[in-house]
């Protein structure tokens, strides 16, 4: 309505709901909640706002998809390595987190994925792209079929036991799950590692498949830890190395195997990482430091550095 002076001047008519079409800002509160996407000759990025998903072009800022298919504001975004599947998880108060799994040419959502007991802090596709990682505030880590969208395994309830559903979603739990690499790629069922964070523990899981029950199955192997530490984020270094993020402000770089390969200095509370090369890194801290990292076994310097406003929560690689 249009008031002048306490009068009514006019009461437009709408016959429809009006239609979100565009959209500005991310807040960047969350980490695991921004991705580049692979199409070429594109900026494409995901992000959530929200309960609703945006693929949005860098260049024009009109480019831009809203997906919409959440009931719980949006709290980790996954994107898989040919760009076919983008997936993003949910923190709801009123019931169990899921994950949505998207068919990215078409807009679809193909797959809800629903297992997890509190909401889900992190979601990252295989090499291959055959499956889903997620991992959540109930502590569990849950490895979905690509296939057919079914659970087919998970490890149990950990540290977020008992995290229901109006549990804060990062306040326990598995907070991330990375991919490592693939053994046995000659076969028809390879064997497959990945990393998983948790507050102050790193553990390194194994998929494979069991001759014994004819099925795939998920273990766990505890990391050794270089101390007290509590654990923000992680990325592969390379197929059997992971590096790890924490408050303390150091890097840590574990075999897959479970011991510690060597503690990198870098700045006061870690919040993500992305890796360039095997012997070079990007962080970002709490207080606004962006920092490039490289060297090799023992000895990293820091080569570059910027700072911005806030905190870096997120860091993701272009495909170019």
């Amino acid at each position: 309505s249009l008031v002048f002076h306490d009068r009514l001047i006019m009461q437009p008519e709408i016959s429809a709901p009006l239609e979100l079409v565009h959209v500005l800002g991310f807040n960047g509160q969350t980490p695991g909640t921004l991705a580049y996407h692979p199409t070429p000759h594109s900026d494409q990025i995901v992000f959530p706002i929200g309960k609703n998903l945006l693929l949005a072009d860098l260049n024009d800022p009109h480019q831009q998809t809203i997906l919409r298919a959440h009931q719980g504001v949006i709290t980790c975004v996954g994107v898989s390595i040919s760009g076919r599947w983008v997936a993003s998880g949910e923190h709801s108060r009123d019931q169990p987190g899921s994950v949505r799994v998207w068919d990215h040419a078409s807009r679809a959502c193909v797959f809800v994925l629903k297992g997890h007991r509190g909401g889900v802090l992190s979601c990252s596709f295989s090499p291959d792209e055959r499956w889903l990682a997620s991992s959540g505030a109930d502590g569990r880590v849950s490895i979905w079929d690509m296939e057919s969208g079914q659970l087919s395994g998970s490890t149990k309830d950990r540290d977020g036991a008992g995290a229901g559903a109006g549990a804060n979603p990062s306040a326990s739990g598995c907070r991330w799950v990375v991919w490592g690499g693939m053994q046995n790629l000659q076969t028809r069922r390879p064997k497959y590692t990945l990393c998983a964070g948790y507050e102050s523990e790193v553990r390194t899981c194994v998929w494979e498949f069991d001759i014994k029950t004819m099925a795939f199955s998920l273990t766990q192997i505890p990391c050794s830890s270089p101390g007290l530490r509590y654990y923000t984020c992680g990325a592969m270094a390379d197929p059997q190395h992971c590096l790890v993020g924490s408050t303390s402000g150091d890097l840590t770089l574990f075999n897959l195997s479970g011991a510690i390969r060597t503690t990198i200095p870098v700045s006061a509370n870690i919040l993500s990482l992305v890796v360039l090369s095997g012997n070079a890194i990007v962080v970002g801290t709490a207080d606004g430091l962006v920092k490039r990292v490289e060297g090799q076994d023992k000895e990293w310097r820091c080569v570059r550095e910027a700072t911005v406003v806030g905190g870096v929560t997120n860091l993701s690689l272009s495909a170019g």
